[in-house]
C-alpha cells in the first residue's frame, strides 16, 4: 500500500501540533508613542492589517515603515488594535493569509471576522464564497458542474489559541435528483494562519426514497508558514461507508464467472483515504494553492480486501490541485 504522502502529511500535522504551544500571542499595546522603532501589527476597522516598524505617532496619524522601506500612514480613528511583535521573530511570523478561514477545502475551527467576505475558484470548475456574519456565525456556498453546496457554522472560542466550529453542509446534484447532508465538527489549535485541525462528520444521503446514512469522515489537516508570504497546507480525509458483505457468483452472457454484490455492511476499514498537500502563496488580499491529492480506494470482494488508485490496482494517480482566493473585505 503506497502511502508516502499520507504518512508525510500526518507526520507534518503531529510536528505542527507539538510546536504550536511554544508560540506566544502578540501583546496588544495602547500607548503606541511609547513603542517607537518597535515591530508592530496594526488591524484596521475594515479588517485590513499592516505590519512594520513604528516610525511616528501624532494626534491623528500613525506612520509605519514596511518591509520594503515604504512609509504607510494610518488614520488613528480607523485603527482597531495594535500588537507588539517580537523583533527577533523570523519572517514567517508575519504571514498573512487571505484564505485563513480554510485549509484546502475544509474550514478551520476559527471564526471569520465580522463582514469578512471571500470568493474562491477551485480547479477552475467550482466557485465558492464565504462570509462572516458576526464573530461566531459564518456561511459558505459553492457551485460547480455536478451540483451546489452550502454550509453554515457556529464557532466557539475554547481558549486563547483554540476554537471549535459546529455546522452542516447541504448539497444537491444536477446530474441526478439526490442530495447530501454533512453535519460536522471542526477543532483547531494555534491561529488561523498557523494551526493543527481535526474534523469529523456524518454523510446523510437523501432522495425520493428518504434519508440514509451513507458514510462518515475524519479529516486531519494543518497549515505551517515557511516565510512571510508562503505556507504549506495539508488536508487528509478518511472515509468510511458500507462495503459488500458477500457476493453471489453467476455466469455472464459470455459464460464467464461474474459476481453480484447482494448486501452491504459497515466495515472497520475505510472506503477511501485521500491525503492532500499544497503550497500556498498568500497576502492579506489574494492567495493561491498549488498541490495534489492522492485518492486511495479500498474494496472488499469475497472477504478479501484490495487497494486501488484512480488508475486501478497498483496505479496510484495524484490529482493536481489549483485554487485561488480573493478577500473582498
Amino acid at each position: 500500500m503506497k502511502l508516502p504522502v499520507l504518512v508525510t502529511s500526518i507526520f507534518f500535522c503531529l510536528f505542527l501540533s507539538s510546536s504550536l504551544g511554544a508560540q506566544e500571542k502578540p501583546l496588544e499595546i495602547h500607548n503606541p508613542d511609547e513603542n517607537i522603532n518597535s515591530s508592530v501589527r496594526i488591524r484596521m476597522a475594515s479588517g485590513a492589517t499592516f505590519q512594520g516598524i513604528l516610525y511616528e505617532v501624532n494626534d491623528q496619524i500613525i506612520i509605519l515603515i514596511d518591509k520594503n522601506g515604504q512609509l504607510i500612514s494610518l488614520l488613528k480613528e480607523q485603527i482597531e488594535a495594535i500588537q507588539l511583535m517580537d523583533s527577533d521573530m523570523d519572517k514567517k511570523a508575519y504571514f498573512q493569509d487571505s484564505a485563513s478561514n480554510r485549509l484546502l477545502i475544509m474550514p478551520t475551527g476559527f471564526p471569520m471576522e465580522t463582514g469578512e467576505f471571500h470568493i474562491s475558484d477551485q480547479e477552475i470548475a467550482a466557485v465558492t464564497m464565504s462570509y462572516g456574519m458576526n464573530e461566531n456565525t459564518s456561511f459558505w456556498g459553492g457551485i460547480s458542474i455536478p451540483g451546489a453546496l452550502v454550509s453554515a457554522r457556529y464557532t466557539f472560542q475554547t481558549g486563547d489559541r483554540s476554537a471549535l466550529s459546529l455546522g452542516s453542509f447541504a448539497g444537491v446534484s444536477w446530474i441526478e435528483i439526490m442530495g447530501l447532508l454533512l453535519p460536522y465538527a471542526v477543532y483547531s489549535v494555534g491561529s488561523p494562519d498557523r494551526n493543527f485541525t481535526l474534523g469529523t462528520g456524518v454523510a446523510l444521503g437523501y432522495d425520493e426514497e428518504g434519508i440514509d446514512t451513507d458514510g462518515a469522515v475524519l479529516a486531519i489537516g494543518g497549515k505551517w508558514p515557511i516565510s512571510d508570504t508562503t505556507a504549506v497546507v495539508t488536508e487528509n480525509w478518511i472515509v468510511w461507508g458500507r462495503m459488500p458483505d458477500y457476493i453471489n457468483p453467476y455466469l455472464d452472457a459470455y459464460g464467464d464467472t461474474d459476481y453480484e454484490r447482494t448486501n452491504y455492511k459497515w466495515d472497520p476499514l475505510p472506503l477511501a483515504i485521500v491525503p492532500g498537500i499544497a503550497f500556498r502563496i498568500a497576502n492579506e488580499k489574494f492567495s493561491w494553492d498549488i498541490g495534489a491529492v492522492l485518492p486511495i480506494l479500498i474494496f472488499k470482494e469475497e472477504g478479501e480486501y484490495t487497494v486501488e488508485g484512480l488508475g486501478g490496482e497498483n496505479s496510484f494517480i495524484p490529482i493536481p490541485l489549483l485554487s485561488f482566493t480573493y478577500r473582498i473585505d
